[in-house]
């Protein structure tokens, strides 16, 4: 694997993770996000959303023009990015709420990430773009209540054993249930 892709809805640990794997591995880390603000591939800031707005032709050539080896892309958009091999990180609502809460996130950009993550939103585009040839293998790990330390531990695994790599194929985690018992 020469470079591979963490996404997923903020909150769910794609910087810190990113950074230990790369650390690891020896490869190149890339925040998609700093090469979106350095480049400026943005439209407008929406003030309502507190973000800003990409333009995803824009982020596609920036995609184009990342390291091809040796490198982990990082952002809750690179799934927009081509790569061998990409890992869908995921938390529950719940805990994703506070995370955000504790970010600093707004209450209306809360409840849009949480309605992401709850219908699976970046999953699905993940799966879209691997039906169109982005990726080789998609993954999905639940971040929930591990350490980043054990989720590095994971993506090593899948990346050297195919056999473990089947335990977090796409569609093994549902909100639907946690979601009951809270009552949302």
């Amino acid at each position: 694997m020469t470079r591979v892709i963490l996404t997923g809805t903020p909150g769910v640990g794609k910087t810190t993770v990113a950074k230990l794997l790369a650390s690891r591995l020896k490869y190149k880390y890339v925040s998609l996000n700093d090469e979106i603000f350095k480049r400026k591939a943005y439209k407008e800031y929406d003030k309502e959303r507190e973000s800003y707005v990409i333009n995803i032709k824009q982020l596609e050539k920036i995609c184009e023009q990342l390291p091809k080896n040796k490198v982990i892309i990082e952002g809750h958009l690179a799934h927009y990015c081509k790569g061998d091999i990409i890992i869908v990180l995921r938390c529950a609502p719940v805990k994703l709420k506070q995370r955000m809460r504790k970010k600093g996130f707004n209450a209306k950009k809360i409840d849009e990430n949480l309605q992401a993550e709850i219908l699976d939103v970046i999953l699905q585009e993940t799966y879209e773009l691997w039906e169109e040839g982005y990726y080789e293998e998609v993954y999905e790990i639940d971040t929930t209540d591990k350490k980043p330390e054990r989720i590095v531990t994971i993506i090593l695994k899948i990346l050297n054993d195919k056999e473990y790599a089947k335990n977090y194929l796409p569609g093994r985690i549902d909100w639907t249930n946690e979601l009951l018992e809270k009552g949302l």
